[in-house]
């Protein structure tokens, strides 16, 4: 059996690259690794891979796999709480938690093979975000290992923790920056008793998609989830390809079947099956060169005309009106010819997946600068992301 020192070794003898390959199946093999290897070996984390492309643009002398440590090790359902390891996907968890009628409602772009770790760490999100929390609401509890190999454990395996600073939510959303995350404890939901979704054909004009807007948050039950889709998108999901509005209301038979009726009132209003959401998430590509743009919520349908403007047509371009969001999925040249159009508007710009950057936030940048010094002053885990480019 190779001590740590030997592993490390290892590393170093092999001139890193691409080809340093390391898939750890326990926490402890991962905190051996580390400690075994020099203080100046670069790793780049990895997960199950669905970002691939995005990853292998990490500069680094070696892979840190987390795909084998997956499992959930704890599962309380009188508690609505479960803890995983961060390899785990999050179909597994859905699978584990639907008997007893709970579910994790962490619906991040992409396959259902992505797991919690990575959808923790990149804080992605999907449409279930603008009502039922962002991946930070959901995390109650971490484990992590810093670039030195030191474990360390933040918040608990109940919804109520001790206060102080809350290292989790830090945690959440650095792109395994500041650490590396190897379980995590989640709060769960009761599924809803009914769930429906109905779509909605946007109008041109910016007034009219205003008016649309406010007369939606008239109807009786607030929705699960509000998305826009431009026609590229809607076809991905099997509706006509123009600009829909999806609309999901879940709960009491009679408050849904309410919720309906009152969306069926708005003119070419049909109702799809739930499935439509999970093949519209499935349908973002693995190598998927995507920018995010925020405003307002008020000035959301100025952003979201402005986007699908200057987009062509082959670009996927999707919103979240209560969150001020519009994501726009292209090529480079779709990208700049978007940011160049919303530029006027002041929107906060955050490229994905990986945090390769936020533009329109010098303080912030700085922030994350000063964080990471903290955390990790040799820049040995993802070196080069959410950074001013030090390695």
């Amino acid at each position: 059996m190779m001590t740590r020192a030997e592993r490390g070794a290892r590393i170093i003898e092999s001139g890193g690259g691409p080809a340093v390959h390391h898939a750890p199946s326990t926490e402890r093999e991962l905190i051996d690794l580390l400690q075994g290897a020099g203080p100046h070996v670069t790793f780049r984390i990895r997960g199950a891979g669905t970002w691939a492309s995005v990853t292998e643009r990490i500069r680094a002398d070696a892979t840190l796999d987390l795909s084998r440590l997956s499992g959930i090790t704890e599962y309380v359902p009188g508690d609505l709480t479960l803890t995983a390891r961060a390899g785990t996907t999050l179909a597994d968890i859905a699978e584990a938690t639907r008997a007893n009628g709970q579910w994790l409602p962490l619906d991040p772009w992409g396959a259902p093979t992505g797991t919690l770790g990575a959808t923790l760490a990149t804080a992605s999100t999907g449409p279930l975000a603008a009502t039922l929390g962002l991946p930070r609401d959901a995390a109650l509890g971490l484990s992590l290992v810093d670039a030195a190999g030191v474990r360390t454990t933040a918040g608990g395996r109940v919804v109520k923790n001790v206060a102080g600073f809350d290292l989790v939510r830090l945690q959440v959303g650095a792109c395994g920056t500041l650490g590396i995350l190897t379980e995590a404890t989640v709060r769960l939901r009761p599924l809803p008793a009914v769930d429906r979704s109905c779509a909605i054909p946007l109008p041109a004009a910016q007034s009219d998609l205003t008016a649309l807007l406010v007369s939606l948050r008239q109807i009786p039950l607030s929705p699960l989830a509000m998305e826009a889709l431009n026609p590229a998108l809607a076809a991905c999901a099997g509706l006509p390809p123009a600009q829909m509005l999806l609309v999901r209301v879940g709960g009491s038979h009679p408050a849904v079947a309410q919720a309906v009726e009152a969306l069926a009132r708005h003119p070419h209003t049909t109702e799809i099956p739930s499935s439509a959401w999970p093949v519209l998430s499935a349908s973002e590509p693995a190598d998927a060169m995507s920018v995010r743009y925020s405003v307002r919520p008020s000035q959301w349908p100025s952003l979201w005309i402005t986007v699908c403007a200057a987009s062509d047509a082959s670009a996927r371009v999707h919103g979240t009106p209560s969150r001020g969001v519009v994501r726009v999925v292209g090529p480079a040249e779709t990208q700049h010819r978007v940011q160049q159009a919303v530029a006027p508007l002041g929107a906060v710009e955050i490229a994905e997946p990986a945090g390769r950057g936020v533009t329109g936030v010098p303080a912030l940048a700085e922030l994350g600068r000063r964080v990471r010094d903290a955390f990790d002053p040799q820049r040995r885990l993802n070196p080069g992301v959410m950074d001013d480019g030090r390695s």
